[in-house]
């Protein structure tokens, strides 16, 4: 009898430890699986702000830089000198390009031709002080901003643009100069009107022979027809002429 009670208490207590253990099994296996979920919409969230982000830096970098050289785009660059305007901040201006620059692309080609322009774009970075503020408008047309600066500063490292080359893979040296016209910012309030002097200063480089700026300065007696203002070009930084 005792034998009988003794295996049947022993079945009992099996098929109960058996059926805990599905139980707990169970339990532990839900409790697992919850944390898995947990986990994995832990990670989805992260990934998506991660994506976000991202995302976000990318439309920034988008609104404020040439995506083909880095610099600033001309959007932002215009938007940045207004402000620079309205705080009666005082700088000087400078538009800049390629001379002859076509005659590059139908010689060597266009991506030749684009990585003078990129290569322009470095050597801006490279030589410009510390804190100009430099933008690529398209093609090969940079425009760059200094602030606490004169044109005792300022001339010695735009002669610097001068003895620019470009090294293709094929090892030749393609050689070129740039024009420039600078402006100062003083007496005007919107950025378009000092831009088209600093441009109409480009041009008149080009005419008197490139390779050199022209300086917009509304001090002097002499008037030119187109802005009221005297215009002196400088051959870079060689002799000192006065546009007639």
């Amino acid at each position: 009898m005792n034998n009988e009670v003794y295996g049947l208490f022993k079945y009992l207590l099996g098929y109960v430890t058996l059926i805990y253990m599905e139980v707990f099994g169970m339990i532990i296996l839900d409790t697992i699986l919850d944390a898995l979920r947990y986990v994995v919409s832990l990670l989805s969230i992260v990934i998506y702000f991660i994506h976000y982000f991202e995302m976000r830096h990318r439309l920034n970098q988008y609104a404020r830089k040439d995506m083909f050289t880095g610099l600033y785009n001309k959007i932002f660059f215009s938007h940045v000198i207004q402000k620079w305007l309205d705080r009666d901040d005082v700088f000087y201006l400078f538009t800049l390009d390629i001379d002859n620059f076509k005659s590059v692309n139908d010689t060597y080609g266009h991506i030749i031709g684009d990585n003078v322009i990129l290569h322009l774009a470095h050597s801006l970075e490279k030589i410009c002080p510390s804190g100009t503020m430099i933008s690529r408008f398209g093609g090969d047309e940079f425009v760059f901003a200094q602030q606490n600066t004169s044109e005792e500063i300022f001339a010695p490292w735009l002669n610097q643009l001068q003895d620019l080359s470009y090294q293709t893979s094929d090892g030749i040296s393609i050689q070129f100069t740039v024009s420039v016209g600078v402006c100062k910012s003083s007496g005007f309030t919107k950025y378009e009107e000092l831009y088209r002097v600093a441009d109409k200063c480009l041009y008149d480089s080009k005419k008197s022979g490139k390779g050199r700026y022209t300086l917009h300065s509304p001090n002097e007696t002499k008037k030119s027809p187109s802005f009221g203002h005297e215009i002196i070009s400088h051959h870079m930084f060689k002799n000192h002429k006065k546009l007639m």
